[in-house]
């Protein structure tokens, strides 16, 4: 007699009724979970490493891109005013525009002249707390005011006011002028501006007496020069090669008095650099970034 057959959920290798059939496995184990992860973590470093990179390129390219800027504004103004204008090196990462202003026809710690004491238009009394110099020659009249006064701030020549405000002194001492034949660098402590009475006429401006004495330079018969736009900075952590001792941080004097350029006002160059180029480097790095602004004789600028 016939075995009677087994139902079907019951034969060999058959699943069972509400149970389903468990094919391959499920899940990572811990290893392969590390591995991915341990992909994951190289290739994002490897991401930031070159995004990283590619801000420090940005960061030297920008710095050229202003420095080269401020020199092209520089020439386009000696050719508009007819007058030699100057781009400066201050500091290891700052540099200033600045104008011819004239040759300084006298210089002394003293506003006493002929038995008179001389006032300054704006501040309408006698002062001789600083170093003063005068240009009887300057190339530009009594009606052009200094760049940094503000002549409706502080009444000008016609004004009856006794003083200038305590904000606009500490404003103009932050002003920098260069002895061009000295290659020196001061402040105003009085700012620049034209004189007339029958004692004097001409332009003068005042330089505090320590700071004069440490820099030297400012005597009669020396060309100077002022700043003519605020004072500019490279980016964070860029400097100027060769502008600073590695030691110590601090400025080389030696650097910045062949660090400028001048313009003519037929739109040649020269500068104390020579054929070296302003070099703007990273600092901080093993393998910094860096970008040399060159300026050739004709006063054409370039960067590589």
């Amino acid at each position: 007699m016939p075995k009677p057959a087994l139902p079907r959920f019951l034969r060999p290798g058959a699943s069972r009724p509400g149970r389903s059939v468990r094919r391959g496995r499920a899940g990572f184990t811990l290893m392969e979970l590390m591995a991915v992860v341990g992909i994951i973590v190289v290739m994002a470093s490897i991401v930031v490493g070159g995004f990283s990179g590619i801000q420090r390129a940005m960061g030297a390219s920008s710095g050229a891109s202003g420095f080269r800027r401020a020199l092209a504004a520089a020439r386009q103004q000696a050719c508009v005013d007819g007058t030699d204008v100057y781009v400066w090196c201050i500091d290891i990462d700052k540099y200033v525009v600045c104008r011819k202003g004239g040759t300084i026809s006298e210089a002394t710690e003293t506003m006493n002249k002929s038995g008179a004491n001389r006032k300054l238009p704006y501040m309408r009394k006698a002062v001789s707390d600083a170093y003063w110099v005068c240009d009887d020659y300057a190339d530009f009249g009594s009606t052009i005011k200094s760049t940094y006064i503000d002549s409706s701030t502080i009444g000008g020549t016609d004004s009856d006011s006794d003083d200038v405000t305590s904000e606009l002194l500490e404003k103009y001492k932050e002003t920098y002028i260069f002895d061009l034949t000295d290659k020196k660098m001061a402040r105003y402590y009085y700012p620049a501006d034209y004189y007339n009475s029958q004692d004097y006429e001409g332009w003068m401006f005042g330089l505090e007496k320590s700071e004069r004495s440490s820099t030297g330079g400012f005597t009669k018969g020396h060309e100077y020069a002022w700043a003519v736009m605020p004072v500019q900075s490279l980016p964070g952590g860029y400097v100027f090669d060769g502008s600073f001792n590695q030691s110590t941080g601090e400025f080389l004097d030696t650097w910045g008095k062949s660090a400028w350029v001048r313009f003519f006002p037929d739109g040649r160059a020269e500068t104390g650099m020579k054929n070296k180029g302003f070099t703007i480097t990273e600092i901080g790095v093993s393998n910094p970034y860096s970008q040399t602004v060159t300026v050739s004789g004709d006063g054409l600028v370039s960067v590589k």
